[in-house]
Parts: structure tokens; sequence; C-alpha cells
């Protein structure tokens, strides 16, 4: 293990399939989970059912809240790993030595066991003021009556508040056996579900595992395009994503290669037998609409015949190429697939925490001959913002809160400068400054966007928001990187606007200057890179 490591410049398995909380990468779907029972907890709601399909993350996501509330003031936490008993009196045997720390006898009753458990609890809870939490993983093995055990201990309970919390992850399965018994479906508090992570999620849990295992430069074992393969392969399963990551790092030991290209994807997809029904059913599908096509050409006058054929020929070259590229043909211009290249599909987004928002990887190097020729300005995605001049007096902290909207980001920029000085000695400094990505607000992707001003570079843009004095707080410095315009600098007014009446109206009280070059911008897509963390919701 340590050779596969050191040989990949790691310090750890990047992609454990154990369920470490180490690892756990903030995905909405995820944190809106872990937010929504650990306040459900806190009141002591009492039951609480996550649902999800294998490999979804209900086992990270079940230790990470285990982590949480164990480092909380005031709370027991009891973990059952395997719900499935042959019969209800040995799970609640189970309960009873989970809760007491003491097997029972063997001649105890199902109700003896039961007035065990309730002594415990109410010691725990009652006397001490514990708050009591029952974690059960692999749910869908509970059977009837095994859950009818559980609403036993749900009655457990005081005039205001439940004394024992219930969790239960199961898969999908578990929800018909729940919707069989009313009784215990009406006591459920939350009943969560947990969906595959989108292209995006994905892409950020994969970064977020290479960067903990070997920093920045392990984000570049994986190019853009081979992101997005995983994704599809894995279809934004988080287990999935792991062994078939896994399966990519050894292919780069094996073949001698540096970067996993989605080439590299699809063919171990298909060697797992991953998505391979899906390219058969597509070229299927394809052959059956030109074979219509072709059956109905014959009823057609002469002249739509020939341009009806002559476009079905062009359909099928299509859907021939596409087939090809699909099994793993070389691409036309032989050139090797590298990060930095131009942006092939919507951009990807991350969270709004910096720690998970990472500069997109630097280039990977190529043979000069190989090389594909330069890409069009403003198609290629900034592997930086560019760069700062620090005169001896300016913070560096306030142009890093100023330009990425949190001062959390300072990490990541002096870690991209090391020769950094902090010292009173230290004169004007070059800062790099690295192209940290955001998940813009909901409420910005929608209406449109006010701009007070657009500049080219950090350092213009970060003297004209200065210039607005104690008023530049309630103005966002921020960076915008979009297809065929490329990467300029905004000052924006933090929020949407649903008309232009509306802009205009919030630009009349704010009053800018009148040299202020002032125009509307589309909201932000998918097409677009934001580097800027907005607070608003």
């Amino acid at each position: 293990m340590s050779s596969y490591l050191e040989l990949l410049n790691l310090t750890r398995e990047p992609f454990s399939n154990s369920p470490d909380p180490d690892a756990y990468c903030r995905t909405p779907t995820h944190e809106d989970c872990l937010n929504r029972l650990e306040i459900a907890i806190r009141l002591r709601r009492g039951l609480n059912v996550v649902l999800g399909e294998v490999g979804t993350g209900k086992s990270t996501l079940c230790r990470c809240l285990l982590r949480t509330l164990n480092e909380r003031e005031g709370i027991d936490v009891f973990l059952l790993l395997d719900a499935g008993f042959d019969d209800a009196d040995e799970f609640v045997r189970h309960l009873c030595e989970l809760f007491t720390g003491e097997r029972p006898p063997e001649g105890a009753t199902r109700r003896e066991c039961v007035g065990s458990i309730q002594s415990r609890v109410f010691d725990r809870a009652l006397e001490r003021k514990r708050n009591l939490v029952l974690f059960v993983d692999e749910g869908q093995k509970l059977g009837p009556a095994a859950l009818e055990v559980l609403r036993e201990l749900l009655n457990f309970e005081t005039n205001t508040e439940k004394l024992l919390q219930i969790v239960i992850f199961g898969q999908p399965e578990l929800e018909q056996t729940i919707d069989g018994m009313p009784n215990f479906k009406d006591r459920i508090n939350e009943c969560l579900s947990l969906r595959p992570l989108s292209q995006s999620e994905s892409i950020s849990l994969v970064r977020h595992r290479l960067r903990l295992a070997g920093g920045q430069a392990a984000e570049r074992l994986f190019s853009r395009g081979g992101l997005v393969a995983l994704h599809k392969a894995s279809r934004g399963k988080p287990r999935q994503l792991m062994r078939l990551g896994h399966q990519m790092l050894l292919s780069l030991l094996v073949g001698g290669k540096r970067t996993v290209t989605a080439r590299m994807v699809r063919a171990q997809a298909a060697r797992n037998g991953d998505g391979g029904g899906v390219r058969w059913g597509r070229l299927i599908a394809a052959v059956l609409a030109v074979g219509c096509l072709a059956g109905a050409a014959y009823w057609m006058p002469d002249a739509v015949k020939r341009e009806g054929l002559s476009r079905a020929a062009s359909a099928v070259a299509a859907v021939s190429g596409w087939f090809a590229g699909k099994e793993g043909a070389p691409a036309a211009s032989g050139g090797p697939e590298r990060i930095g290249r131009p942006v092939e599909g919507p951009a990807e987004k991350r969270e709004g925490n910096p720690a998970e928002a990472v500069p997109p990887a630097a280039s990977a190097p190529v043979e000069a001959a190989g090389e594909a020729p330069s890409a069009p300005t403003g198609s290629v995605v900034p592997e930086t913002l560019g760069t700062f001049r620090l005169v001896p007096g300016t913070a560096l902290a306030d142009i890093v809160r100023a330009l990425y909207g949190s001062g959390s980001a300072l990490e990541l920029v002096t870690a991209k400068n090391p020769a950094y000085r902090t010292d009173v000695g230290a004169g004007p400094q070059e800062v790099t400054l690295p192209a940290v990505l955001f998940t813009p607000p909901a409420s910005m992707t929608r209406g449109m966007l006010l701009s007070l001003g657009t500049f080219a570079t950090p350092e213009e843009a970060y003297a004209a928001w200065r210039g607005y004095g104690k008023r530049a707080s309630s103005l966002a410095l921020t960076p915008i990187w979009r297809p065929g315009e490329g990467l300029t600098f905004h000052i924006l007014a933090p929020r949407s606007f649903t008309s232009e009446r509306n802009a205009w109206g919030w630009l009349s009280r704010f009053s800018p200057p009148s040299d202020a070059a002032v125009r509307l911008l589309p909201p932000f897509d998918d097409s677009c890179l934001v580097f800027h963390h907005f607070t608003v919701k």
C-alpha cells in the first residue's frame, strides 16, 4: 500500500470504501439531511428515517452525525450496525445489551428486556438530563416485528418531549414495510431521501478526496473529462465513484500514464459492465429511427426522398462516429486530453465553503509535437485570477476578503504563494490569486444582475471597489468567467432583480458615481464560473 501511495505522491488512500467521516464532502443533499437530523435530535422529536439506494452515502452520513453528536455535551449515542435479527425477541435482547451494557439472562422475557431498557432510559434522560439517540444502520432488514419493538421504545416520553431519539438509515424497500404499519409511520418526524449526486457534486466529492490524500497536486490525476465520465459511469452513487476512482488510479500505475482521461474511464466502466446497456440502447434506438425514416421515404415524392435519404445518411454517420468514440476510439486530433483545455460542457460548481472550493488544476505537461492548437481567448477556464501587486501597508487578508467574499480563502492564497512574506521589512510583492470556484446562491441564477463596473484585472477592480468607501461592503467584487467573454471582474449589486425597473430603482437609491459603467448582466448559469462567495440566500 505504501509503494502504491508513494508512486502517486499520496499520503492516504483517496477512494477508501469505508464510511470515513474525515473524508465526508459537504454536498447540498447530504448537508441538508445532516442539518435536519441534528435539529430533530436536539429538539427531541423522536423518530427520523433516512432512505437511499445502495451506495448513496447513508453509512457515511450516519458516522458523520454520530461523530458530531459525540462531540456535543449532554448526548449519549448508541449504534446498531446491523438490524438483521431472526425474531423480535432476539432484537429486544440485543437492544437491552446495547443500552444496559449487560447481556440479559437467557430466561428473560421480552417484557423484562423492555423494562430494563426503560429503566436505563429513564435514569439517563430524566435523572441525568441526557439526550439518548439510537442509530440503526441497514434499516431495510427490520421486519414488522422489529419495527413494533422500536414503536414501543418511542413510548418512553414526558408530556413535552421524547426520551429516546431513533434515526433509521435504510434502503427504499424499508418504506414499503413502514407503509404497512400506519401506527409506526404516523410517529415519523422526518423521512428524508438521499438521491444520487449531481455532476457538480460528484466532481466536488472526487476532488475533495484527492485533495485530502495529496493536496492540490493530486487533483491533476483526473482530467475534467475524466471526472465527468466518472460521474456518468457511477450514476452519481458515492460508493461506485469510490470503486471506479480507485480502479482508475491503478490504471495510471499499470499504464504508466499521468492523467485519467474520459476515454480511460469509459473503457474501465465497460470492463466493469457499467453503462454498456445505455450505449447499446441508444444505438438500437438510432437504428430504429433511421429504419422508420427509410420506410416512410418509400411513399415520398422523389425530390423529398432524395433530401430525406441524404439527411438520414448524415445521421447514420454521426451516430456511428459517436458510438465509436464511446467505445474508446482515439480522438481525431491525436493529442492527449489535459486539464486546462477548452470547456466541453457546463462548468462545475463548488460549495460555498472555500475549504471545499478548489482552484482548477494546472495543465498537465504535454509533448511539444502533440500539443493541441491554442484555444480562442475566453474559451479556456482560468487557472488563476491573475496577480496582485502588494505594496507595504496593504493587507492581503483585506484583498482576499473583498475578492473572494470570504476571509477563509486566505489559506488557499498563501498556499499558492509560498514565498509570500508577512514581516514588516517585506517590500512590494507579486501575489498570484488562485481561481477558487464557489456556487452562487439560487436567487442569483434567475432574473438579472446589476454591474457597476467591469475591469480586466483584480488590481483595477479592487481600486474601484475601494473607491466606494464605507459603501463598498454592500457591493460584491466578483470575478466571473463566461465562455467567449473570458475572465472579467465586476462590482455587482449582491442580489438579482426580476425586472429592469427594480434594478434601476435599487441603483437610484444607491446613487453610484456618475462615471460608473453600469450595465445589466444575465444571471449566473451552468456555463459561467463564479469566484466569489455570496452570503445572500
